[in-house]
């Protein structure tokens, strides 16, 4: 299955030119997980993940898949994008796969620790546009880590495993997903088998005539 998900990837990210055919037998589905923060800016705190769903219409279990992000944009702009054919999520479906998504704590439509709303914390370079003069932050410290990236990312997989029945959800990460993705898999434990973690970046050039 690994080698088929490979093929899958690789096939999807060369796919620029080719269109979009079969998306009406594609479903989407939208889900959220909870679970109890360890980042430093929630600590305790019950927050709830955005997790996209897109899978080949009818019955029959499918291998499932996970896309993470990276640090600049949440998972549905990264691996869903609705311009041309720039859906990752849509083309790997249509390869036989069960593909979710998931915005990490901060990002998208996943809870947003407090901090976020003031702009105040944003960089000095930031700040214009936002405030009336430079302002210093309210908070020093990360508003998540690597950590409870991690925590995040295991909750969401054994959420997976859970609603799909399966033992393995294979992860795909961009950019700082990759990192992300590796290391929760190396701190799988012999009660969650071995994830697959793939770190890839999207070509950049765009197809036109």
């Amino acid at each position: 299955m690994d080698r088929l998900l490979s093929a899958a990837l690789a096939s999807a990210a060369l796919a620029g030119c080719a269109g979009q055919p079969g998306a009406d037998a594609l479903q989407r589905s939208e889900h959220r997980v909870s679970l109890v923060s360890t980042a430093p800016s929630m600590q305790g705190q019950t927050v709830r993940l955005y997790v996209r769903e897109i899978a080949p219409s009818g019955a029959g279990r499918r291998p499932v898949v996970l896309f993470v992000h990276g640090a600049g944009t949440p998972a549905e702009v990264s691996f869903d994008s609705k311009m041309d054919d720039y859906s990752w999520m849509q083309q790997v479906a249509r390869a036989g796969f069960d593909v979710f998504s998931v915005s990490l704590t901060g990002y998208g439509g996943s809870t947003r620790p407090a901090p976020m709303a003031n702009p105040c914390n944003l960089s000095k370079a930031q700040q214009p546009g936002y405030v009336s003069a430079p302002c210093e932050p309210d908070r020093q410290l990360p508003l998540t880590t690597m950590s409870s990236d991690w925590d995040d990312i295991g909750a969401v997989v054994d959420h997976l495993r859970s609603l799909r029945n399966v033992d393995k959800v294979s992860l795909v990460g961009w950019s700082q997903g990759g990192p992300r993705t590796q290391a929760r898999s190396s701190a799988s434990s012999s009660s969650r088998p071995p994830t697959t973690a793939m770190a890839w970046q999207r070509p950049r050039r765009r197809c036109r005539p």
